[in-house]
């Protein structure tokens, strides 16, 4: 009877054993289910390719663009060409007193700039080596200090001529050429020595006026100058200023009424000066020597005889040996006019014109009377 039994036991058993070799073989068959989604992931650097790409994306030629800012940036202003034609001049100076000639001031030094012209010369302001005792040259790069004269000064335009007493102390030194008057608003840049250090410097600035000023050196006479916003100091008188490889300038004054500004005598006035130092004698700018008043008043107009749309000014006293006092001699002579009358000749009206069309501000400053032209 225990026979049947067995026979359903053995089947249970069985199929235990089948659901739990099944179950078994799901488990391990459950990793290896997992694995193909690995495959369809291995394809992924294929989807990692576009942050390669990227760079191009990011346009990696844009920082190229800064390269010339930096390239540009450090541009130096010195230029070694001008830098070798400018040079140091020291000056042990000893000024009389003008009212007791016998009491003599002690020496003192003072320091300046120069540059190198035709000629072997150096070409300077008339303050830096007045009243000199001494003259000390220092070329560029050079510690000797080398002796030199001043052979011609004009203190009515500022400038000076000074020659080395060494025979071809300058023969292999570059000549600076002159250029022309710089326009306004443009860059020039004025070298030379200023007080605190003995190397060259050059400081860069824009022409911001170009009309007549008062030269400090003399404190009357009057000629065209260059403002411009370059500082310029004590030492660098004499230095050039540059524009385009040439001299437009001379630097030679600066204001305490304007911080960082300086002003130069233009080439026109250096060419006067030159031009007129070629025989030896430096003769100097023809000057009116008047005293005048202004004529704004309408009944001085009219006691002159002017129309109301005439302005101009009276000359009070006429020195006899400038411009003004050769004029009236000649008008005089001519019997045109008397003393009282030359002032008809410096009239102009509300609109700036003299008589004859030139403009009245230029001709009382520039157009001297008596010149020969």
């Amino acid at each position: 009877m225990r026979a049947p039994l067995d026979s359903p036991a053995r089947l249970l058993t069985s199929i235990g054993c089948a659901l739990l070799l099944a179950l078994v073989a799901g488990v391990a068959a459950a990793p290896a289910a997992a694995a193909p989604p690995a495959n369809p992931a291995a394809p992924k650097p294929p989807a990692s390719k576009p942050p390669a790409t990227r760079p191009p994306a990011a346009k990696a030629p844009a920082p190229k663009p800064s390269a010339p800012a930096t390239s540009a940036a450090p541009e130096p202003i010195l230029d070694e060409g001008f830098e070798k034609s400018v040079v140091r001049i020291i000056n042990y100076s000893q000024r009389g007193d003008w009212f007791s000639p016998w009491d003599v001031t002690g020496v003192r030094a003072s320091s300046g700039t120069g540059f190198v012209i035709d000629g072997g010369l150096l070409l300077t302001n008339a303050h830096v080596v007045s009243d000199a005792r001494l003259l000390l040259l220092y070329l560029h790069g050079d510690p000797t200090p080398h002796k030199a004269r001043a052979v011609m000064l004009g203190h009515d335009c500022d400038l000076a001529l000074v020659r080395p007493d060494e025979p071809g102390l300058l023969r292999n030194v570059p000549v600076l050429e002159l250029g022309r008057l710089p326009p306004l608003r443009t860059t020039v840049e004025t070298y030379g020595y200023p007080a605190g250090g003995d190397q060259i410097s050059s400081t860069r600035g824009v022409v911001s006026r170009i009309e007549t000023q008062v030269y400090a050196h003399s404190g009357v006479d009057r000629h065209v100058a260059i403002q411009t916003d370059a500082a310029i100091n004590p030492g660098n008188s004499g230095g050039p200023m540059i524009q385009d490889g040439k001299v437009v300038g001379v630097a030679f004054q600066g204001t305490d009424q304007l911080e960082n500004t300086g002003f130069g005598i233009p080439v026109e006035v250096m060419q006067h000066f030159l031009t007129d130092a070629e025989d030896g004698r430096y003769d100097g700018y023809p000057d009116l020597a008047i005293l005048e008043s202004n004529l704004e008043n309408p009944a001085a107009r009219r006691r002159a005889g002017m129309r109301d749309d005439e302005s101009g000014v009276r000359v009070d006293f006429v020195n006899d040996g400038g411009s003004a006092g050769f004029a009236r001699r000649v008008i005089n002579h001519d019997g045109r006019a008397g003393r009282g009358e030359l002032f008809s000749y410096l009239c102009a009206d509300s609109l700036g014109r003299t008589r004859d069309n030139g403009n009245f501000s230029f001709q009382f400053f520039h157009r001297f009377i008596g010149c020969a032209q």
